[in-house]
């Protein structure tokens, strides 16, 4: 679901497009590189460059790439701190290539749906099939691992590139409101208490509109409508103030810095080592791990990431009338503040964040590199 050109630049600015943050980022991709096997060590030093050997902080600094070039994809001609000319051309010449790459980020289930469809055997009457798309996060973490074993070659995305995404959307993925979104009725332009709609075939049967995965649910006391953009919405909570929370924070860091990532990272290191992380392991063939993983955020975030309440909604009209609502903007009633929510969340997101640790280190463990 498509909103205001405008807004919607802004709003997946703020949250969609970034799942965890960079701490959450960085802190998983650290915690991945010291259990990789050596096999996988030498392929991916070969693709960076290292030789037989990662440097510290290397899968940190190429899981956040997909997140830095985002800035070119609103103004080609912006400039991304900390990279070089030969860096800058690349950023660009990627985003000339791939203009649609904000949106290989997540897919918007519905809470109740009940898997990601099998892309293996995919059925047409499938209830989900409508809210996938080929460039979804899903998708994209196929493409990614294809280029990686040699099964597709692309002018436009070297394996470089295609170890920096697959790192990014296999943590994406794993952020609840990357994979689900809220749907709800819109019959009127006003919504004194919005009730979302979790079937997906009574989503499709109602056009019904969504929150861009929690992105307008806000924890605001008088929002108007539409709001700027603002991290006080439940996406933001879960990209950025839990995953500070997981790290020890008592609530959201303003910035992100080595020693909030390494906080992150080192919670995540002991808890990979507990022996009953290895119950987040996937079986079965991994080419299918990435639908396993959409199926099990789905879940997630339908046993209750939603707001409990939500009141004072408004529908968000395209600017070119007659046009229908595009999505539904709410103010979240229960919990009533932001931190009650992230002490009631903050297990799940640990989980959430450990998982996304376990699965990524199997996955490029499994990997059959191609040279």
């Amino acid at each position: 679901m498509n909103i205001i050109f405008a807004l919607l630049c802004l709003v997946a600015t703020a949250s969609q497009a970034g799942a965890w943050g960079e701490d959450g980022h960085r802190g998983i991709a650290e915690a991945v590189q010291d259990h990789l096997q050596a096999p996988t060590v030498n392929a991916i030093g070969k693709i960076v460059g290292t030789g037989d050997t990662l440097p510290p902080g290397t899968l940190a600094r190429l899981s956040i790439w997909p997140d830095q070039i985002r800035a070119l994809t609103k103004n080609p001609h912006a400039t991304i701190p900390g990279f070089s000319p030969a860096e800058m051309e690349e950023a660009r010449q990627f985003v000339a290539a791939h203009p649609d790459n904000t949106n290989w980020h997540f897919v918007d289930l519905p809470p109740g749906a009940a898997h990601y469809p099998d892309l293996a055997h995919p059925d047409l009457a499938d209830p989900t099939l409508p809210f996938t798309s080929t460039t979804d996060v899903v998708h994209m973490i196929h493409q990614s691992v294809d280029i990686l074993e040699g099964r597709t070659d692309s002018a436009t995305f070297t394996k470089l590139q295609a170890l920096r995404w697959l790192l990014h959307l296999s943590e994406d993925i794993h952020q609840p409101l990357h994979v689900a979104s809220g749907y709800y009725s819109t019959a009127a332009d006003t919504l004194s208490h919005p009730t979302m709609l979790t079937d997906p075939t009574e989503v499709t049967k109602q056009h019904g509109k969504n929150d861009r995965g929690g992105n307008v649910l806000l924890f605001l006391a008088a929002p108007t409508c539409p709001t700027k953009p603002t991290h006080e919405n439940l996406h933001a909570i879960w990209d950025d103030c839990l995953v500070d929370v997981v790290g020890g924070a008592k609530g959201c860091v303003s910035k992100t810095t080595d020693k909030t990532v390494a906080r992150v990272a080192d919670h995540l290191k002991t808890r990979m080592q507990d022996p009953a992380s290895q119950a987040f392991l996937m079986q079965g063939d991994y080419h299918r791990w990435p639908e396993q993983w959409a199926t099990d955020s789905v879940h997630v975030a339908a046993a209750g990431v939603f707001p409990s309440a939500l009141d004072s909604g408004c529908v968000i009209l395209d600017a070119k009338r007659p046009h229908p609502p595009v999505h539904v903007q709410s103010r979240v009633v229960t919990p009533a503040t932001k931190s009650a929510y992230l002490q009631a969340h903050k297990a799940d997101a640990d989980i959430q964040l450990t998982k996304a640790a376990v699965r990524l280190a199997d996955l490029l463990n499994h990997l059959q590199w191609k040279e």
